[in-house]
């Protein structure tokens, strides 16, 4: 897997500055020994790190690069320098209902601006979005409820009661997830690339993989895609007889 491809699965950009590697380029003609991939938990790093990420793109190798965050050669020497850990307990009160997140992360500080950021390899999880289920009303859920398996698993079960669901933004404006029953055994689900809630490899014809992870898709010539609409026709999984 090339450097490159690798720089724009973690946002080509520096997590912290928001220095970018178009930005190195163009001022510098290069980003070779600019970009470092920080690992958030260290003791998870893989011992065989140096080989893994050299290699031609991988599930493993992608395993490992959700456990960093892309910083620029200076913040990652500062994040170090600092060497500040936290680990936050998040609250969320909606609507009498309260969810909960601990994120773990490094943290850096500004002092002259008097402030503190964060750099974590989770996901945040308290964001607000719309999901209807068949004729019903949208109601508001919260991202931290779709975190789970059997979240989706439930919903897709469902389909051949309530025939269609769709999971909007929380402005209402754009269209994440919608599946529609198309007969007793088939459903069309169309997922928005970066919807990250779903992760899952393919195959083609000819036995290449590609892979739906963190809101991007990748496959193993190296084609990175971060917008778009991914549609597909599914099966559901047979019921195990009694």
């Amino acid at each position: 897997m090339s450097k490159e491809i690798q720089l724009k699965y973690k946002g080509n950009k520096c997590a912290a500055c928001g220095l970018s590697v178009s930005d190195m380029l163009a001022r510098w003609g290069t980003f070779r020994r600019m970009t470092e991939f920080h690992h958030i938990d260290e003791k998870k790093k893989a011992k065989n790190y140096n080989a893994l990420i050299q290699r031609k793109i991988c599930t493993e190798q992608l395993n490992e690069l959700d456990k960093c965050i892309l910083l620029c050669s200076q913040c990652h020497k500062l994040i170090h320098a600092q060497n500040i850990k936290a680990c936050l307990d998040l609250k969320l009160e909606y609507e009498g209902n309260i969810y909960t997140q601990k994120i773990s992360g490094w943290i850096i500080m500004d002092l002259l601006e008097k402030r503190m950021s964060l750099f974590s390899d989770q996901r945040f999880l308290l964001n607000f979005y719309r999901i209807s289920i068949g004729d019903e009303k949208a109601k508001v859920i919260v991202g931290i409820e779709m975190d789970s398996g059997e979240f989706f698993s439930n919903l897709f079960k469902g389909l051949r009661e309530y025939n269609k669901f769709e999971i909007r933004d929380d402005k209402n404006t754009k269209v994440l997830m919608k599946a529609t029953l198309l007969g007793s055994n088939e459903f069309e689900l169309k997922q928005a690339v970066e919807f990250p809630f779903l992760e899952y490899e393919l195959s083609n014809k000819d036995g290449a993989k590609l892979w739906v992870r963190n809101g991007k898709v990748l496959d193993e010539s190296g084609r990175f895609i971060a917008q778009g609409t991914i549609t597909s026709i599914n099966e559901f999984a047979p019921i195990d007889a009694e």
